[in-house]
């Protein structure tokens, strides 16, 4: 019986070793995901032949997302066990954007009409939509850009989308638009639509 209890005690006394080593508050875990970043970014439009009453509307997905690590040094360290182990800990990209977006640029490669020329900012006649609320792009700023909530599948349908109720001067013109993020390291991200064009 005696023995019983030594060990019992014993035990006890590792898994409180275990406690103190693996859930110190210095951090969770060792090494935390903290944050996400994303090499491509995915567009697509819900038609590419539109007609004047048409609005124009690119919705997008993040595509190559990685996250990225924040280190912790624990305090209290016995090497019984990881904190990864011992600890319960928000998912990984948790933090939200690693560099979030600054600014949303958009171009076409053909005349949109006599004023917003080829290559030209299309900026002033574009609305961002993020969860019920609409913002012209040309006002946008970062605090918009940070509630932006990209779908991870194009068929889906889009937290976040660019539209437009204006249209292209000329008919059967193909438009390509050239869509850029801008992030806040300086890092851009562009990607391009497949050509549209008004009837």
């Amino acid at each position: 019986m005696k023995k019983i209890t030594k060990v019992l005690a014993a035990l006890s006394f590792y898994f409180f070793l275990l406690v103190i080593d693996g859930c110190t508050d210095c951090g969770c875990p060792d090494i935390s995901l903290t944050f996400f970043d994303y090499r491509k970014i995915e567009v697509s439009v819900e038609d590419e032949v539109l007609n004047s009453n048409d609005d124009l509307a690119f919705q997008f997905a993040l595509d190559s997302i990685y996250f990225l690590a924040l280190k912790n040094e624990s305090c209290w360290n016995l090497g019984l066990i990881n904190t990864a182990l011992a600890c319960s800990c928000n998912e990984p990209g948790d933090g939200g954007w690693k560099f979030p977006i600054q600014q949303i640029d958009i171009f076409s490669n053909k005349d949109f009409n006599s004023t917003l020329l080829a290559n030209t900012s299309l900026n002033s006649i574009m609305t961002v939509f993020n969860s019920s609320q609409s913002t012209p792009l040309a006002d946008a700023n970062q605090e918009d850009f940070r509630r932006l909530e990209f779908t991870r599948d194009l068929s889906s349908s889009s937290h976040f989308k660019i539209f437009t109720t204006e249209q292209a001067d000329e008919l059967n013109v193909p438009h390509i638009f050239t869509i850029q993020f801008t992030k806040s390291n300086g890092e851009i991200i562009s990607t391009q639509t497949p050509p549209i064009t008004w009837n």
